[in-house]
């Protein structure tokens, strides 16, 4: 066994990816936590700079909050 047959095995990796199965395993994944947990509300993602990230809190409807990754 090779090294990386024995870290797929170890981490329970997948060899090989599929890019279509996986994108809809994380939408599924994602479907299934927010009907779990409907407090969670996502109005949109995207990325902003600066600017536009302050500039959007004026905007931003009530009871929404905002939630963002980090400034680059």
């Amino acid at each position: 066994m090779t090294l990386q047959q024995e870290i797929i095995q170890a981490l329970g990796a997948k060899p090989h990816i599929n890019p279509e199965e996986e994108i809809r395993r994380s939408v599924d994944f994602l479907k299934a936590y927010l009907k779990t947990y409907p407090f969670f509300e996502i109005a949109g993602v995207r990325h902003q700079r600066r600017a536009g990230f302050d500039a959007g809190r004026e905007t931003q409807p009530d009871g929404y909050r905002r939630i963002a990754g980090r400034d680059r």
